[in-house]
């Protein structure tokens, strides 16, 4: 029996062909500088076009990328908890006649340097809840050469390798042969311990001995004090006292 293939194939390119029209009633974009400095303030914008000729309202949520302050608004319009992590959520609604496109921004300052990026933007059509994303985005944050390796930040040798030379204990071990014993390699070759040298107890010992031997033989002898009255007495009996009665020739 020969199957007909075809209704199952009219379907498919229906189903495919709603799917392109559902997607093609807006059009969502975020705009994110793709490149900043550490401390610098991002604003990021959201834009939405409305394609059919009816008049839409959606609704606009954006997931803000952690490690960021919200400077612009000052308060997320809410906040949710996912794996012990708080995660800043803000939304907006717009208004959009047919052809007509609106736009909302918001802004951030980055409390860390490196990649960052940041999650599909989502529109939800209030009248058929149909949901549409925008694509993700990414943007770099690039440290500040200060000469101060600064690991608080996300500074090291490959995020800022104009402060965190070789050798600093950043979290990147660096094992090439630099004469630069990195702290956070397990095996490289400048942190080969060096050979014991006999001559780091001898020498000492030696120096010791010939300071002390120099203090013995210089020392003066110590006797016993020659005072006044013993050098008289002494003249006294240089005389030999004679016995009275006595003649001598």
């Amino acid at each position: 029996m020969r199957m007909n293939y075809k209704p199952a194939i009219i379907i498919v390119l229906m189903l495919v062909n709603i799917y392109i029209v559902q997607a093609d009633d807006i059009t969502i974009t975020r705009s994110v500088p793709p490149e900043s400095k550490y401390g610098d303030q991002i604003k990021i914008t959201i834009s939405l076009t409305n394609n059919i000729d009816v008049k839409k309202t959606y609704e606009v949520k954006e997931r803000l990328p952690l490690n960021t302050v919200l400077i612009d608004p000052q308060k997320p319009s809410e906040t949710r908890m996912f794996n012990a992590v708080e995660v800043s959520f803000l939304a907006w609604t717009l208004d959009l006649n047919p052809g007509e496109t609106k736009s909302v921004s918001y802004t951030i300052r980055p409390d860390r340097i490196g990649d960052y990026t940041i999650i599909n933007a989502e529109a939800v059509d209030i009248s058929t809840t149909e949901i549409y994303n925008s694509a993700k985005s990414q943007f770099d944050v690039t440290c500040i050469s200060d000469n101060i390796c600064n690991t608080d930040i996300g500074e090291n040798y490959l995020t800022c390798p104009a402060d965190c030379t070789t050798g600093f204990g950043d979290g990147i071990c660096n094992s090439i042969p630099d004469n630069q014993c990195d702290p956070d390699c397990t095996k490289d070759p400048d942190c080969a311990p060096h050979r014991f040298n006999i001559l780091y107890i001898i020498v000492p010992i030696s120096v010791i001995v010939l300071v002390l031997l120099f203090y013995f033989f210089r020392k003066p002898k110590r006797g016993i004090p020659y005072t006044e009255n013993q050098e008289k007495q002494g003249q006294n009996n240089s005389h030999e006292q004679k016995p009275e009665g006595v003649l001598y020739s």
